[in-house]
């Protein structure tokens, strides 16, 4: 999943494997928009 050092230390990958699959989704969902927002910022301070 991930080729860099874990970003969340204090949650286990393990925490994560176990959620169910529609939390995934949401936590999924959260980092495509947080991401989304984070270039459309970098966008306009170009």
């Amino acid at each position: 999943m991930f080729e860099m050092e874990w970003p969340w230390p204090e949650t286990s990958r393990y925490t994560l494997e176990e959620l169910p699959a529609p939390v995934l989704e949401d936590i999924g969902d959260y980092i495509k928009m947080k991401i989304g927002q984070q270039t459309k910022h970098s966008k306009n301070h170009d």
